[in-house]
């Protein structure tokens, strides 16, 4: 959704130098509160995560979000 990925760049800043488990449970979060559903977060997270370089040899697909 356009409305998470906006809400979610606006935050992305400050999660800068974390790693992908500790991200993903922030910003998941933080999208969560504002009412986001799971398949709304979880690929606008991975999205972020990768546009700001995290690297792909993360497991994705059996990630689960709080």
């Amino acid at each position: 959704s356009a409305l998470a990925y906006a809400a979610a760049k606006k935050r992305v800043h400050r999660l800068e130098g974390l790693e992908w488990n500790e991200f993903r449970k922030k910003l998941g979060e933080f999208l969560a509160r504002r009412g986001f559903a799971y398949e709304v977060v979880a690929p606008t997270v991975k999205r972020l995560w990768l546009e700001r370089g995290g690297r792909q040899d993360n497991n994705f697909e059996n990630e689960e979000f709080p």
